[in-house]
Parts: structure tokens; sequence; C-alpha cells
């Protein structure tokens, strides 16, 4: 798909902003754990995790979907991070609007996929669902919502992007958060120029 649709890593948290990412921090770093499960979805009574909002071949396309999104490169993809299962889990508390919304566009996903590769999308190679992609993606980008399958992709992307960095690949590999740390000393700030700042006169409290 073109870096349109594409979620770039580098940038992905100035997106986010601050007041989101610092969650992200605080509350997903006691989540952490190693195995098959993103670590903000619970656990299923020692089964292996199935989903519970979405059918098995719509979590299949979910998977699969996701991967374009935020594909694996020199870090792991968003197959690795287990979205699928952070949205599925978030679907099932979600919005009535929300839930149909992504029903509705895994079943546009997989009939616009079958008119033109007479094949479901799941069942596409990366290039194919690239080039199914890459033209909602950039009328996602260009705000076209009314094109079919818009609104959509750009729900799922967002979804995808909260899912990677909350999960143990999004934070620990691909942004290096370590965990439970902490500094032995807190320097404050260092810029000469500040160091002697004083409220300006008529400041309120001055």
């Amino acid at each position: 798909m073109s870096n349109q649709g594409r979620v770039d890593r580098r940038t992905v948290l100035k997106s986010l902003g601050a007041s989101a990412v610092v969650p992200l921090v605080s509350d997903v770093a006691a989540l952490w754990t190693i195995g098959e499960r993103h670590p903000l979805v619970p656990a299923q009574a020692g089964a292996p995790w199935a989903p519970k909002f979405f059918s098995r071949a719509e979590n299949d396309a979910l998977v699969a979907l996701s991967e374009r999104i935020i594909p694996a490169t020199d870090t792991p993809g968003a197959e690795a991070a287990h979205v699928n299962q952070y949205i599925d889990w978030i679907l099932g508390d979600a919005e009535e609007t929300e839930q149909r919304q992504f029903h509705e566009g895994l079943t546009w996903l997989d009939a616009a996929s079958r008119d033109r590769f007479a094949r479901p999308f799941v069942d596409l190679d990366a290039p194919q669902q690239d080039a199914l992609l890459t033209p909602v993606a950039a009328a996602a980008d260009a705000g076209r919502d009314n094109d079919p399958g818009v609104a959509f992709f750009r729900a799922m992307k967002q979804r995808t992007v909260e899912g990677y960095y909350r999960s143990e690949v999004g934070m620990k590999i691909e942004l290096g958060y370590a965990g439970n740390t902490f500094l032995n000393e807190f320097t404050g700030c260092t810029h000469p120029e500040h160091l002697n700042w004083k409220p300006p006169s008529g400041a309120k409290g001055s």
C-alpha cells in the first residue's frame, strides 16, 4: 500500500498527541505479558484467545487489514502485536453505530476484493491487498468520507494505531519504553535563558 495508507511509526506519536501517549505508558506498563494475547485483553479462562465480537472470518480479515496498515518492517507489525484482539475487545462495548460500521466495513472489503480479484481479502497477496486499499487510503487522506469504504478505513486505521501502541510490541520494541524505571536524579531545565525566568510584570499572582 502507498505511504498514504500505512502508519509512519516514526511520526505516529505526533498524531496521537502527548495527552494520548501518557496514559499509554502509565496504563500499559504493568500489564505487559509475553504470549499470544494483547496485554489489555482479558484472558479467556485458560483457553486460547477467540473473538467474541467478530466472527472467525471477520477476525481473519481484521488481522490481514491491520497488518497492511502497520506492516512488519524492521520491527513487528500489527499482527504480531495482536491488534485484532484489541479491536475485538473494544468493539464489544462500543456504540452500536461503530459496531455496525465495522461489520459493514468488513463486508464491503470482502465484496470489493471479490469484485476485483475474485477472491476474499484474506486470500490476496500483499501487493493485491495494497492495490485494493491504496485508493481508499488516498480518499481518506483527502477527506472524501462519502467514497465507499473510506469512513470504515479511517476508523480501522485509528483503532489499529491505538491497539498497536498499547501493545508490548508497540511500546517496548517499537518505542523502546523500558517499563517500570525511574530517574536517580532529575536535574530540571538546563537552558541558560530559562534559569532566571520570572513571570512578566502584571501576571496573575505576581
